[in-house]
């Protein structure tokens, strides 16, 4: 885990986390010592990040799979997984895999993705120079790893030019459509923009707005397809930006507040108690731990 102190936010785009792993054949996965927030998952239930994360396949196969897609890996592939996207990924029993990985957030990566730069296949784009992909994407690791203490906007560069290889080219005719994942597409914008736009002073009436339909046929169609209203999404997404704000970042719980779009302290002590049994300060001290 990088730190992320205050000043990065203004970037537009911040490096939070880096890291490899090598799972060997037969091994069980995820690892029992990954971080919780991240890596505490099952195939079964897949999980859910409030941030980007890009991983590339160095050695070894396996599989990875998003609510609309689902992937073979092998050496060389790539997998990009946007906030709030449910998602799961695992190694080949046979032959496990060696995987690196960087995490990201900030405004500039969002609004990429709502405009379609990433094209329509971002989870697994084709990267035309492989080589000179993996190269960069191993120096980033290398340098995040040589300090560990340490972040930088040099670090955001680097991520960015990265990106830079998914970027698809309007004029060839590659600007894509919305992605889907749950099969409504009025369901799929309204839960992209508030991944995208809920660490400000977004409401339902602003997500009703944004996807251009009333709001009694938004929340039947949310409920339909997700269980929960409008309103439960944006909580649940202002609660996993705020829960990895708390425990990876030096940042004081009155910032994270507005960080992660709460209106007051109190909104987020309450939407805590109710997902974790404590407050904010406690979920921080215990590294993540719910009651």
């Amino acid at each position: 885990m990088l730190p992320v102190h205050e000043e990065l936010f203004s970037g537009g785009l911040y490096v939070t986390h880096v890291g490899w792993e090598r799972v060997l054949p037969g091994e069980t996965y995820p690892k029992q010592d990954h971080h919780p927030l991240f890596y505490h998952y099952s195939w079964e239930e897949g999980r859910v990040l409030p941030e980007f994360c890009m991983a590339v396949v160095m050695a070894g196969k396996g599989e990875s799979q998003t609510k609309s897609r689902h992937k073979v890996l092998g050496e060389g592939s790539v997998f990009l997984i946007a906030p709030g996207e449910w998602h799961r990924h695992r190694p080949c029993a046979e032959t496990g895999w060696d995987l690196m990985w960087i995490h990201f957030n900030g405004g500039r990566p969002g609004e990429w993705l709502a405009k379609g730069a990433f094209g329509a296949n971002h989870n697994y784009p084709a990267i035309e120079h492989a080589d000179l992909f993996l190269e960069e994407f191993k120096r980033l690791v290398t340098k995040a790893h040589a300090d560990p203490t340490r972040n930088s906007l040099q670090l955001s560069w680097q991520a960015v030019g990265l990106l830079s290889h998914f970027v698809v080219d309007e004029e060839a005719g590659g600007h894509a459509a919305r992605k889907s994942t749950t099969g409504d597409a009025v369901v799929d914008a309204a839960i992209e923009h508030i991944w995208n736009f809920s660490h400000g002073m977004l409401d339902v009436p602003g997500v009703v707005e944004a996807v251009g339909t009333g709001r009694r046929s938004l929340e039947r169609r949310f409920r339909a397809v997700t269980g929960h209203g409008v309103l439960e999404e944006i909580q649940h997404c202002r609660f996993t930006r705020a829960a990895w704000l708390l425990v990876e970042t030096d940042l004081p719980v009155k910032t994270i507040v507005g960080r992660a779009g709460f209106n007051s302290h109190e909104q987020m002590r309450l939407v805590f108690h109710k997902r974790t049994g404590g407050s904010p300060e406690v979920y921080r001290e215990s590294g993540g731990e719910r009651k």
